[in-house]
């Protein structure tokens, strides 16, 4: 089972977005959503669960990103964890399927996507390309993901999950 965690917060008008794109995914595995909320006032607590009849979904408590994705991974039940921010979105049909098939046909323990801008302006293709770049040559000496991260689960428990002491750039610390 693969298992998609979010850290959310307030995210209502955001979320949706995501939620559509796995809706959307041309899947066959057994799959599930966990949102772990950090006490949301926006109703995106209520938001969510109205994709319970489209998705397998649940919420959890949640709290700052790092804990969030913690207690988000704890309450899955899958041996694959996606752990990816409420404000993106899957660009294709098959990105589930086929970045799943790579993960497994290249035995990885731990992966990142390259990340696209959702906006068309020239300014944030720039920002979003250096950051693809960075990525890709980070590989090589240390590497980092964000906002979009498959792990296996038993990496997972072995690093002993995100570490929560750090305010931000967990993602790329795990």
């Amino acid at each position: 089972m693969l298992s998609i965690v979010i850290p959310a917060r307030n995210e209502r008008k955001q979320i949706g977005s995501l939620l559509d794109s796995i809706v959307e995914q041309k899947f066959s595995e057994s799959l599930e959503v966990v949102v772990a909320d950090a006490a949301s006032t926006d109703g995106t607590q209520e938001f969510v669960m109205s994709y319970a009849g489209r998705l397998d979904i649940k919420i959890v408590e949640g709290g700052l990103p790092p804990v969030a994705r913690n207690r988000g991974a704890r309450a899955a039940r899958g041996d694959t964890l996606l752990f990816c921010d409420a404000d993106a979105s899957f660009p294709t049909e098959t990105f589930l399927s086929e970045n799943l098939a790579a993960f497994k046909t290249r035995d990885l323990s731990i992966g990142a996507a390259e990340l696209l801008p959702k906006s068309s302006r020239l300014i944030d293709a720039f920002i979003f390309g250096i950051g693809n770049i960075s990525l890709r040559l980070l590989a090589h000496i240390r590497p980092v993901g964000s906002l979009c991260m498959i792990m296996r689960r038993d990496v997972f428990e072995k690093a002993g999950g995100y570490p929560e002491e750090l305010a931000a750039g967990e993602d790329n610390e795990m």
